[in-house]
C-alpha cells in the first residue's frame, strides 16, 4: 500500500481513506518523523484526529514534539482538547509543558484554557509558564496564566532619626571660620539596607505538587503490545521530566545558597563600616576634648554634642539594619532548607510511583504476549485439525464412492457368473489378459535389474518373485474365482476396518490376494491403509508385485504410502518396484519415503530416491539428515550430507547442533567439515 496517499488523506482530511486504512498503515512515519496523526493535528482535521488518536497517540519526532504541539501551533483547542488525556504528560525536549508550547507560539485559546492543569510546572530551564510569558515581553499572557503582574519588592524600612536639640545652654558667639573647618566632619551618607524578593517563594515553591497524581491505567486498557510500549515511552519521558525538575531545584538551592554567601560578605562589610564609624567617634571625641580645651564657648560644645549623636544614632540605625539582614538570613536559610526536602519527598514519592506503575505494565505486557502465543498455537492447532478432517472426508467420500462402485461390479459379476461358460471363458480371458501384462512389467523389471548392477542378488529375488505369481496366476481355475470367492463379503472386517484382502496381504497369502482383488481392489481400512502398504511392509514381493497395478500411488489418511513402508523396513525390491509411481509423495506432516530409509540407515533405499526426494522437510524442517544423525548412521549421512548440511530446522537447528558429539564423534567430525566444504550444494 501507498504510504504517500496515506499521509495525503491525513493532510486533506479524508476520513473516509483513513478509517478504511488504519488498521494496516498507523503508527507508520513520514520521512522527516512525522505520523498521519501529526500531520492531521496540524491540519486541524478534528474528525481524522479522533479516529487515529487510539492506535497512534504519544508518538514524537526527534525534537520532542507530539500531536498536541501542532494542534497548539494554530491555537486548534478542539483538538488540543482530544488530545489533552493522552499526550498531556509529554513535554519536548527542553522540558515545555503543552502550556509552554502555548505561550511560546502564542495560542491564547490554549493558554486560557490549559492555565488552570500547567500552571506550576516548569520547564528544564525551572520556568513556570508565566515566567517563560513575562521573559517574551508577552504580559497579557502572564495576566491569563497568574492573574496578577507583579510581586512587591520585601524591603527593610529604616525610622528617620529623631531631632536632636541640644542642651539648654547660652548661644555663643560664631566661633572663627577656622575653628568651624577644625572641628567639622563631611556628612556620611545613609546606606540602601532594603532587601531582594527572594525570588524561590514566587516560583520554586509554588510548583511543589505535596500530593502528585499519577494514574495507573486499569488492566483492561492494556490491550496489544504496541500500546503497552507506547505507555512505557510516555512514562519515562514524564521520568526524565521529573528527574529535570528535580535537577532544576538543585539549581536554584544553589543559586540561593550564593546568595546567602553574599548577604554574608555584605553583613561582613557592615561590621566593618561600623568599625570605620567607630573610630571616626573616637576622632571626633578626640576632637572634642581637644576644641573644649582650646575654648569653653557653649556654641561650640552644642555643635559637637550634635554630631556625637548624630554618630550614636547612625550606628544604632546601622545595628538595627543589621539585625534585620541577619533575621531575613536565618529566614531565607530555613525556607531553602524546606523547599529542598519538600521537593525531594515529592520527586521520590513520584519516581516510587512510577517504578510500580512500570513493573505492573511490564507484567501485563507478559501476560498478553503468552496469551497471545497460547491464542495462536491453539489456532495453528485447529488449522490442523481442520485440514485432516478435510482430507478425512475427502478420503471418506472416495471410498464411499469406490465402494458404491465395487458393490455394482460385483451385482454385476454375480449376475455374470450365474450364467454358464460364457461368463466363465470371459474371466480366463481377463486372466490372460493379467498374465501377458505382467510378463510386461517382469521384461520392464529385468531391464531395470540390468541397469542396477549393484544389487544382483535383490534383482535375482525380485525375478523369482514375479515367475512365481505369472506362475500362480496361469495355475488358476476357473473355480477359484467362483461367484462364492468373489462375493467375499467386504463388509467383513475386523476392529481396525481391515478387509480379508488386507489381511491376506499382510499375511503373504498370494493366492487369496488374486482371488480377491478384483472386487476389494479400492477398499481401505479405518486409517485409510492399503492391502499394497501390508504387504510392502512385510515384505511379500510377490503379493506388492499383484497389487501394485491396483494400488500404487494410493495413501492413507496420513498420507503414508507403501513405498515408505518399503524404506521404514528396508526392503528395496520392493521399492524398486513401487519408486516409479510412489517416489515424491510426502505425508500431510512433510515426512517422506527418503526418510524412512535414512531413519534405519538404508543405504541402497537412500541411492534410490536421492535424486527425486532429496533436500524435502517435514513442517518443522526435519530432513533425512537430521533423521540419520539423530539415530547416529554415518553411511546414511555421508551419502546425505553433501545435499542437506545446509538446511535448517523452523527452530534454526542445523544437522550438526542435532549430532551428539561425544556418542558419534565421527559423524560429526563429517558434518564439521561438511560444512566448510565449497562443494556443498545449495
Amino acid at each position: 500500500m501507498n504510504l504517500d496517499a496515506w499521509f495525503e488523506a491525513a493532510e486533506r482530511g479524508d476520513l473516509q481513506y483513513i478509517a478504511a486504512n488504519s488498521t494496516f498503515q498507523a503508527t507508520k512515519r513520514r520521512s522527516d518523523g512525522l505520523t498521519a496523526l501529526m500531520i492531521a493535528a496540524n491540519a486541524g482535521h478534528l474528525e481524522v484526529v479522533k479516529n487515529l488518536c487510539s492506535n497512534e497517540a504519544g508518538y514524537t519526532t526527534n525534537s520532542g514534539k507530539a500531536a498536541i504541539h501542532y494542534s497548539i501551533d494554530h491555537d486548534r483547542w478542539d483538538v488540543t482538547a482530544v488530545l489533552l488525556p493522552l499526550e498531556g504528560s509529554l513535554r519536548t525536549m527542553s522540558g515545555d509543558t503543552p502550556l509552554h508550547w502555548a505561550v511560546r507560539v502564542g495560542a491564547r485559546e490554549c493558554v486560557t484554557n490549559l492555565a488552570d492543569r500547567y500552571r506550576i510546572d516548569m520547564n528544564n530551564s525551572g520556568q513556570t509558564a508565566a515566567a517563560l510569558a513575562s521573559s517574551l515581553n508577552l504580559e497579557d499572557l502572564a495576566a491569563l496564566i497568574v492573574g496578577v503582574t507583579h510581586y512587591s519588592p520585601v524591603a527593610v524600612s529604616i525610622p528617620p532619626p529623631p531631632k536632636f536639640y541640644g542642651i539648654d545652654k547660652p548661644v555663643a558667639p560664631t566661633p572663627p571660620v577656622e575653628q568651624m573647618t577644625k572641628g567639622t566632619n563631611s556628612p556620611t551618607t545613609e546606606m540602601d539596607l532594603s532587601l531582594p524578593q527572594p525570588r524561590f517563594l514566587s516560583s520554586q515553591l509554588a510548583s511543589v505538587d505535596p500530593s502528585p497524581s499519577i494514574t495507573i491505567p486499569p488492566e483492561s486498557t492494556v490491550e496489544s503490545p504496541q500500546k503497552v510500549s507506547n505507555e512505557c515511552k510516555r512514562l519515562k519521558e514524564q521520568n526524565d521530566s521529573l528527574l529535570s525538575q528535580f535537577q532544576t531545584a538543585l539549581e536554584s538551592v544553589t543559586s540561593l545558597q550564593a546568595e546567602n554567601r553574599k548577604l554574608v560578605q555584605e553583613l561582613g562589610e557592615k561590621d566593618e563600616r561600623i568599625d570605620g564609624l567607630t573610630h571616626e567617634l573616637q576622632a571626633v571625641r578626640a576632637e572634642l576634648l581637644e576644641m573644649r580645651e582650646m575654648s569653653d564657648q557653649s556654641f561650640h560644645i552644642t555643635i559637637l554634642n550634635d554630631k556625637v549623636r548624630e554618630k550614636d544614632e547612625e550606628i544604632l540605625r546601622l545595628q538595627a539594619r543589621i539585625t534585620g539582614l541577619e533575621q531575613n538570613t536565618a529566614e531565607l536559610v530555613k525556607l531553602t532548607g524546606d523547599a529542598i526536602a519538600t521537593r525531594s519527598l515529592v520527586v521520590t514519592n513520584q519516581l516510587a510511583t512510577q517504578q510500580d506503575e512500570r513493573t505492573a505494565i511490564i507484567v501485563r505486557s507478559e501476560a498478553a504476549e503468552a496469551k497471545a502465543l497460547e491464542l495462536e498455537n491453539k489456532l495453528q492447532s485447529a488449522q490442523d485439525t481442520i485440514n485432516s478432517l478435510l482430507k478425512s472426508q475427502v478420503s471418506v467420500q472416495e471410498q464411499n464412492t469406490a465402494l458404491l462402485g465395487t458393490i455394482s461390479d460385483l451385482n454385476a459379476q454375480v449376475q455374470r457368473l450365474t450364467q454358464a461358460g460364457q461368463e466363465t471363458g470371459k474371466r480366463i480371458s481377463e486372466l490372460d489378459a493379467q498374465v501377458a501384462e505382467k510378463n510386461a512389467e517382469c521384461a520392464i523389471l529385468r531391464e531395470k535389474l540390468i541397469l542396477a548392477s549393484a544389487q544382483p542378488s535383490e534383482a535375482l529375488s525380485m525375478t523369482s518373485s514375479m515367475l512365481q505369481t505369472t506362475t500362480l496366476l496361469s495355475t488358476l481355475t476357473p473355480k477359484d474365482l467362483s461367484a462364492e470367492a468373489l462375493a467375499a463379503s467386504i463388509s467383513t472386517r475386523d476392529v481396525d476396518g481391515n478387509t480379508k484382502l488386507i489381511v491376506a496381504a499382510a499375511a503373504g497369502d498370494l493366492h487369496s490376494v488374486l482371488a480377491l482383488v478384483g472386487t476389494q481392489a479400492g477398499v481401505s481400512n479405518n486409517v485409510g491403509e492399503t492391502a499394497l502398504m501390508k504387504a510392502a511392509a512385510a515384505g511379500h514381493t510377490d503379493v506388492v508385485s499383484a497389487l501394485a497395478k491396483y494400488q500404487a500411488g494410493k495413501a492413507s489418511f496420513s498420507g503414508k504410502t507403501a513405498l515408505m513402508e518399503a524404506a521404514l523396513n528396508g526392503h528395496t525390491d520392493i521399492c524398486i518396484m513401487l519408486a516409479q509411481q510412489e517416489a515424491g509423495m510426502s505425508r500431510n506432516d512433510g515426512w517422506t519415503a527418503l526418510m524412512s530409509a535414512a531413519r534405519n540407515n538404508h543405504c541402497d533405499i537412500i541411492r534410490l530416491l536421492l535424486e527425486r526426494e532429496v533436500r524435502r522437510q517435514t513442517r518443522d524442517g526435519t530432513t533425512a539428515l537430521i533423521k540419520a544423525v539423530e539415530h547416529g548412521h554415518l553411511e546414511a549421512a555421508t551419502i546425505l550430507a553433501p545435499r542437506e548440511a545446509d538446511l535448517k530446522m523452523r527452530n534454526g537447528a542445523t544437522a550438526l547442533i542435532k549430532c551428539r558429539r561425544q556418542q558419534y564423534p565421527e559423524l560429526y567430525a563429517l558434518l564439521l567439515a561438511q560444512e566448510g566444504d565449497p562443494r556443498r550444494v545449495e
